[in-house]
């Protein structure tokens, strides 16, 4: 097993290689010349030329992207070219909205999806199976930004129960701070919900057509635990799986909806920094995301083998 482990957490290194220079690659393979675009229209050859050298694309590509890496390495994910302010820093400073609201998000999809998947599959072809297939497809169909706009404008705008946008850290309390995060949470967990719920619908479904739940129905076993101590426990590896690939999900559905509540999080920097074509801000958040997304699905690797002794450890 510790074999296996270290395995998977060296087989990351490549994978984040190559993230890295995908990342680094967005300065060179964005349209037009950036020097010029940051520069500005009236700016002279001459201040283009310092921009150009400020961002370091009068060196060779290897080059430039060795000494990139070694600043990353380091810690070092350059400064915003407007602010001036360090990357890892404007970073920090908008951490804890993000992390509030992927963790609400995730709560919230975990603990809705999941009883939902299993009662649609314990009741399958019935009525409740088909209202929770339409739901997931809206979950899917529908933009996030108009489920965000729609519930502002219930919850906030006419019932007014609920904050229109802002964010309060939960340090000034914590009532404040559910109010203010919950309806983003729920924008953000409504294609994650509706995804968890497919597979754990289909995973159940699949699960309780083997041999060994019909025997222990026949043997006299309550239903209850037919599902949740037999059923369930033998489908959590593709559920799992589904919770640690929606991470994804998470990330661009935090990009919208913090632009749409005016939350103070990455991203709304992110959405600000596209706009400005600050690309230091821009390759460091999409690095940020893509390590946090190479370590969740580390993670759910590594859980296999706590929920599934078949895993093969060679």
């Amino acid at each position: 097993m510790l074999i296996y482990c270290l395995k998977r957490i060296l087989s990351t290194i490549p994978v984040m290689i190559v993230v890295a220079l995908c990342v680094f690659s967005l300065l060179y393979l964005a349209p037009g010349d950036p020097a010029t675009v940051l520069a500005g229209e009236q700016a002279s050859s001459a201040e283009i030329e310092q921009v150009r050298i400020a961002l370091g694309l009068d060196q060779p590509f290897p080059l430039r992207f060795v000494e990139w890496s070694k600043q990353v390495l380091s810690g070092n994910l350059g400064v915003s070219i407007f602010s001036g302010i360090p990357v890892l820093e404007l970073i920090r400073q908008r951490l804890e909205p993000t992390i509030a609201l992927m963790i609400t998000s995730t709560i919230i999809s975990v603990l809705v999806a999941v009883p939902m998947g299993i009662l649609a599959a314990r009741h399958h072809n019935r009525l409740l199976d088909r209202i929770v297939n339409v739901v997931t497809a809206l979950g899917f169909s529908v933009p996030v930004f108009v489920i965000g706009y729609v519930l502002a404008w219930i919850f906030a705008v006419h019932l007014r129960w609920l904050p229109v946008q802002g964010y309060s850290p939960i340090s000034e309390g914590f009532a404040d701070f559910l109010r203010g995060i919950i309806m983003p949470a729920i924008v953000v967990a409504f294609s994650y919900f509706s995804l968890i719920t497919r597979v754990t619908r289909s995973a159940m479904l699949d699960v309780m057509r083997q041999d060994y739940v019909r025997t222990a129905r026949a043997k006299g076993i309550s239903e209850r635990s037919v599902l949740f101590d037999h059923a369930l426990r033998n489908a959590s590896m593709p559920i799992v799986t589904v919770v640690g690939l929606g991470v994804a999900l998470l990330i661009s559905g935090s990009l919208i909806t913090e632009t749409v509540f005016a939350i103070p999080g990455i991203g709304r920097l992110t959405a600000d920094a596209i706009l400005r074509r600050d690309y230091p801000i821009i390759q460091g958040v999409v690095l940020l995301f893509s390590l946090l997304y190479v370590l969740v699905n580390l993670l759910i690797d590594l859980l296999y083998t706590l929920l599934d002794p078949r895993v093969n450890f060679q």
